[in-house]
């Protein structure tokens, strides 16, 4: 078994941090779904199906502003 290191004060709030930025994307992503229907997280990842939706959402935009 390896050696286990206490975690200190400086990596504590380095993990706080982290984690902090990890959750407000992600609250973010949410909300963009929640407003959009579109999983923004997908997108990004590479999803083929999630980008043909967000693609074809744009394309019914383009076609209703005329």
């Amino acid at each position: 078994m390896g050696k286990v290191l206490r975690m200190t004060g400086v990596m504590h709030r380095t993990v706080a941090n982290a984690h902090k930025k990890t959750s407000l994307l992600s609250e973010a992503l949410n909300e963009l779904k929640d407003e959009t229907g579109i999983d923004f997280y997908k997108v990004i990842t590479g999803d083929e199906k999630e980008n043909k939706r967000l693609k074809f959402k744009h394309y019914q935009e383009k076609l209703l502003e005329g």
